[in-house]
């Protein structure tokens, strides 16, 4: 995942910001990270998924960049739900 942000003035951004620096977080999505990601949401079999329709039992999620694009699907069950 890679977020962006621009460091500058908050008055009048579209005009003083033109040279403002840009602070860049980039984190790779990991087994490790989901899993403490799933820990902290309490749900289970937190997972990246392809484009492929997920099991019925899954809640699943698109997340999209700037321009409404798809970037990743998460899919995940809630915890005590039974794997299918």
């Amino acid at each position: 995942m890679v977020a962006a942000v621009a460091v500058g003035e908050q008055e009048n951004p579209a005009n003083a910001n033109a040279r403002a620096p840009i602070v860049a977080l980039v984190k790779y999505v990991s087994d490790r990270l989901l899993t403490k990601i799933a820990d902290h949401l309490h749900v289970e079999d937190l997972r990246l998924i392809d484009a492929a329709t997920p099991s019925r039992d899954d809640e699943v999620v698109t997340l999209a960049d700037a321009e409404g694009q798809p970037v990743v699907r998460l899919a995940w069950r809630p915890k005590g739900r039974a794997a299918p």
